[in-house]
């Protein structure tokens, strides 16, 4: 979050938890009552960000096909009917929001990004690797990394999410 502050959107992740365990008490208690929060929260995600919303809809059809798949039996034709229900209240509530922007996108003549595909750099492998040169620990041992390589910037995920990432 530290070498990501220009995009405030990475501290505005709070809804997305409250979704998935709306949704997944939406799934397991049977009760058309956790809908609503789990709508409303899906919501208040995507209000934070449309990335993040793009996320949360991943990782909420994620878990979906998994309990299809491999927790059939809390699948039923009620539940189906609660998830349109979720889907639904969402889509209403994003509606004005969503319509405007599909509009301008179907109807744009020119890329929406400010500037050229082709001028735009990504990040390289390494910088999901080494930290940033800001790092308050790492940062001077890094630095002659950075300076002898064109990264670009730093991505660093951190150890601790590589380590789990490998065991996992």
């Amino acid at each position: 979050h530290v070498s990501e502050v220009t995009h405030p959107v990475l501290s505005s992740t709070e809804w997305m938890p409250l979704s998935m365990l709306f949704l997944i008490r939406t799934v397991v208690e049977r009760r058309t009552r956790t809908v609503w929060p789990a709508a409303l929260f899906f919501t208040l995600t995507a209000l934070c960000s449309w990335h993040l919303m793009s996320f949360s809809a991943l990782l909420a059809l994620g878990y979906l096909a998994y309990t299809a798949l491999f927790e059939r039996r809390l699948w039923s034709r009620t539940l189906v009917w609660r998830l349109l229900l979720l889907g639904g209240l969402a889509g209403v509530a994003l509606a004005p929001l969503i319509a405007p922007m599909l509009r301008a996108y179907l109807g744009a003549d020119s890329s929406f990004l400010g500037a050229p595909v082709e001028e735009a750099l990504g990040n390289d492998v390494a910088a999901f690797f080494v930290p940033d040169p800001s790092h308050p620990l790492l940062g001077r041992v890094v630095a002659p990394f950075y300076a002898a390589v064109n990264v670009g910037r730093s991505a660093y995920l951190g150890l601790a999410t590589l380590a789990l990432s490998a065991v996992g």
